[in-house]
């Protein structure tokens, strides 16, 4: 439903340029204040952040693991993609240049804007947990939470309105198919998933982010790379019959 909305709302946003280009006015307005707080907000759409956040959630059950890999990498190439196709200018590199607040890393004017990424992987990462959260309050929160996430693109300045909503379309529809994927559960497919996550995870940790000016993005971006590296090193050597202390009787899925 929300993915059906969002597609709604998109289109009659492309079809209208004239009504995204004043709801972009109206909202990138809040980004007059709170630089921190709204680019704190926006990391949180980054990818490594959600690569961390789903590899911490997901550590003990390779299958979801392997979902979230393909999904991410789907998301990846099909967001580059449709961005070549559709050539949609950013909003910095247009005539709301000089009247518009942009906070945070900018992109390059080759670097095109639908899609927006950020959406795409956030909306990804909230419906992958979705899936797995049977409390619906906790749900609500992350649908809010994921939503203020895609939103806040637009108060940076980064993306229109309608790059957001086609985003959130874009990682609901990834999320739907792969999660029909079987279950696979194979000691040497696990292995595979975990050194991959292992390798991102250290990515994280050892490469510098796009905020380095932020250092409090910063440290929450490394000690997020070094929470996932032991916990991926964890469940790989789980599935080994290896026993660790310190993690209760917390059930693996080999």
């Amino acid at each position: 439903m929300s993915g059906l909305a969002s597609i709604i709302i998109c289109f009659g946003l492309i079809t209208f340029p004239s009504i995204n280009q004043s709801l972009f006015s109206n909202i990138n307005s809040l980004g007059a204040s709170g630089t921190k707080i709204w680019e704190s907000i926006t990391y949180m759409g980054d990818g490594r952040f959600i690569a961390c956040c789903l590899i911490i959630y997901f550590w003990s059950q390779p299958h979801k693991l392997l979902v979230s890999i393909i999904c991410a990498i789907t998301v990846h190439l099909s967001a580059q993609y449709l961005k070549r196709v559709f050539e949609v200018l950013r909003p910095e590199h247009t005539d709301l240049a000089t009247t518009s607040n942009f906070i945070g890393p900018q992109p390059n004017i080759n670097d095109f804007a639908l899609p927006s990424g950020h959406s795409t992987a956030t909306a990804m990462c909230v419906f992958l947990l979705i899936g797995a959260i049977s409390n619906s309050i906790t749900r609500w929160t992350l649908l809010a939470l994921g939503f203020i996430v895609a939103l806040s693109r637009v108060v940076v300045g980064a993306h229109w309105p309608a790059d957001v909503f086609a985003g959130i379309s874009l990682g609901c529809l990834i999320v739907f198919i792969f999660s029909l994927l079987p279950a696979v559960k194979n000691r040497w497919v696990a292995t595979f998933v975990y050194i991959i996550c292992i390798y991102l995870s250290l990515q994280v940790l050892v490469e510098a982010n796009d905020y380095t000016q932020n250092i409090f993005l910063t440290v929450i971006d490394k000690a997020l790379g070094a929470v996932a590296v032991g916990l991926c090193i964890a469940g790989l050597l789980q599935r080994y019959d290896v026993k660790l202390r310190y993690l209760g009787s917390r059930s693996f899925d080999k």
